[in-house]
């Protein structure tokens, strides 16, 4: 349901849900019958953001699996971590100094 509303003081569209401006006014081009142009109020801007951030774990995360594919071929070998380790391997501190250093 659409609340967005003409503010009485300044003629200017404002958002229903968080109470600010869709809409600012250009004062450089005064000479044009419209000098509004549409912005992003505080909630679509918050939105925004979310919706950049969560972009972002998706695409880091998606770059990590690539690298592992690149990286270690073999599928059963991907999920092997040092935290899964069940002691079998007599090598592993080897390993471990090799990869903190």
């Amino acid at each position: 349901m659409n609340t967005d509303y003409i503010n009485q003081s300044d003629g200017l569209l404002y958002c229903g849900n968080c109470n600010t401006p869709k809409q600012k006014r250009n004062e450089l081009l005064t000479f044009l019958n419209d000098t509004t142009f549409p912005i992003n109020c505080k909630c679509q801007s918050d939105q925004l953001q979310l919706d950049i951030e969560q972009r972002k774990i998706i695409e880091k995360a998606k770059y990590i699996r690539n690298l592992r594919k690149a990286g270690i071929p073999d599928k059963r070998l991907q999920s092997y971590t040092f935290e899964n380790d069940d002691g079998s391997c007599s090598n592993i501190s080897k390993a471990r100094t090799y990869f903190d250093n």
